[in-house]
């Protein structure tokens, strides 16, 4: 078991560059089908050394960025922040209109991604790193509309009916069916190793034919003529006596 997470969309065989191509074209369906904020939309690609990323970004209208700042923040924390900013806080940070825009941004690009990062040993483990961007005025400039007293509590409905009724149908839309998780078996199996292959036999080294070489030897010079008629009266079996010896031979 590999011990990762799958997307509901999860396709090995697409890049990352397909994949930001499919969220481009997801993110520019709801927008033009009203379920997401009217503003610019873009999704960018990087890639680097140690991977890729792929990044959601929103811009609201101009004219709009004020109030969609208010929507997309927690009005409880923006006060505290201005009347108490060196309190802790364990009020969120966004609305939950703000919150669940962001996880909707998120869940887009989760779909096409794996997960097997451990924290707790800062282990990351994906086929892309995600991001999103939400632009506008941020919490440091509400505060400061807060401070000036330009900035008034008010509910989503009153701030934008239309943002109201698309936070609405986000709490309708059913969660996406998590994909099945993939079980990796490895199986140890035993293999005969191959046969070796006989080591080559060392050439023979070639036999040298004997050569006739011509040697002239000294001849050997018997001790002393009695003995040279000897031998050559044993040879021819001759019978003779040598002076000096009383002996025949």
């Amino acid at each position: 078991m590999d011990g990762r997470s799958y997307g509901s969309q999860y396709d090995t065989r697409l890049g990352t560059k397909e994949i930001a191509e499919l969220i481009r074209r997801q993110v520019r369906l709801e927008a033009r089908a009203g379920l997401l904020p009217e503003g610019k939309w873009s999704v960018t690609l990087a890639r680097f050394s140690g991977g890729s990323s792929i990044t959601i970004r929103f811009e609201p209208l101009a004219e709009r960025a004020f109030d969609f700042a208010r929507a997309f923040y927690n009005h409880e924390r923006v006060v505290q922040e201005a009347e108490r900013p060196h309190d802790y806080s364990r009020i969120p940070l966004r609305s939950p209109f703000g919150a669940s825009l962001e996880a909707r941004l998120e869940r887009m690009l989760a779909e096409h991604n794996h997960d097997g990062s451990d924290a707790a040993t800062d282990y990351f483990d994906v086929k892309f790193y995600a991001h999103v961007r939400i632009g506008g005025p941020d919490l440091v400039d509400l505060v400061g509309y807060y401070r000036a007293g330009r900035l008034v509590d008010e509910g989503l409905d009153e701030i934008n009916a239309r943002w109201a009724r698309m936070y609405a149908d986000w709490l309708h839309t059913p969660e996406p069916e998590p994909a099945p998780e993939v079980v990796v078996v490895r199986h140890l199996r035993l293999v005969a190793p191959a046969p070796a292959e006989p080591a080559p036999r060392p050439r023979a080294r070639a036999r040298r034919q004997p050569v006739a070489v011509p040697v002239v030897e000294p001849a050997v010079e018997p001790p002393n003529p009695a003995w040279a008629r000897l031998a050559l009266a044993h040879a021819l079996g001759l019978d003779f006596t040598i002076p000096g010896l009383k002996e025949k031979v």
